[in-house]
Formats: structure tokens, C-alpha cells, sequence
């Protein structure tokens, strides 16, 4: 898919909508903005509520055990936003 943007007086970009519609980005959504050696590259940011889901799908545990898990699941995301 190639689509042109254009970047405005302020430095922002608008996303054409058919990309938004295809990646699924929509209003507030997060996204990641990288320099890959003379490209840009924007990723949309993965929900860390969602990464927190698959990793405790099946998992039974106590408080304390949802707590930790809840914190590493967090981390994860953090670190797969970078």
C-alpha cells in the first residue's frame, strides 16, 4: 500500500485514512515512532492490557501472585515499546 502524507507548519503528519483503517489505528492510539538507519518507521503500540491477558489466560494464582505478574507483564510492554 503507498498513500503520501504531508507534514504541516507544527511538524505533525496525518496518517491517510485507509493505513489508519488497515493497521487499526484510531483516535488517542498510541504510537511508535522509530529512525531504522535513514527510514522512519511508525508501529501502532501494542495494548499492555491485552499482553497482560494472553500471559494470565490460563494461569491460576493468589493476589500476591497477580500482583507480580501484573508488574512483569507491564514491564514486558514497556520494553517491547522501545
Amino acid at each position: 500500500m503507498f498513500e503520501i502524507a504531508y507534514l504541516d507548519s507544527k511538524g505533525r503528519i496525518t496518517l491517510p485514512k485507509g493505513i489508519r483503517k488497515v493497521l487499526g489505528i484510531n483516535p488517542g492510539d498510541k504510537l511508535k515512532v522509530m529512525l531504522v538507519e535513514d527510514r522512519v518507521v511508525i508501529e501502532k503500540m501494542e495494548n499492555p492490557f491485552k499482553v497482560l491477558e494472553i500471559i494470565l489466560k490460563d494461569f491460576r494464582y493468589d493476589l500476591s501472585m497477580r500482583t507480580k505478574a501484573e508488574e512483569m507483564a507491564l514491564d514486558e510492554a514497556k520494553r517491547r515499546a522501545r
